[in-house]
């Protein structure tokens, strides 16, 4: 899981560069950014189920896609649409934060996945 989000990460960055840069690997770096959200919902499914991962790429999908239309917003000088993206990416980072904050109170209590799937580890 922590080399998908690092491939987010790296992924992501290509995508912007290409992009503002006006690349022309730019729709290659979308689309490799895409297969990412996908990687990572089938991460989560093997623990949480096919919903459970489904639902995760398809948030992960409209981060992106928003983030998509912020940078096109910002290069045509579209104040309006670079207002909408920004809100809808702050709507994100609010409920994101709130998750990140479970996960805090969560570890804090050692309250870990390996709890809730003994099964499948080993202790080492």
């Amino acid at each position: 899981m922590r080399k998908l989000w690092t491939d987010h990460i790296v992924w992501t960055r290509d995508y912007i560069v290409a992009a503002v840069d006006d690349r022309p690997d730019a729709q290659a770096a979308a689309t490799r950014l895409m297969k990412n959200q996908e990687d990572i919902g089938s991460a989560v499914e093997a623990y949480y189920g096919q919903a459970a991962g489904q639902q995760l790429t398809s948030l992960l999908k409209q981060h992106i896609a928003i983030a998509v239309d912020l940078i096109k917003a910002a290069k045509k000088g579209d104040q309006a649409a670079q207002k909408q993206a920004s809100d809808a990416l702050v709507s994100m980072m609010k409920a994101h934060l709130s998750t990140t904050t479970d996960e805090v109170v969560a570890r804090l209590k050692h309250d870990y996945i390996i709890k809730q799937f003994p099964d499948r580890f080993t202790a080492s």
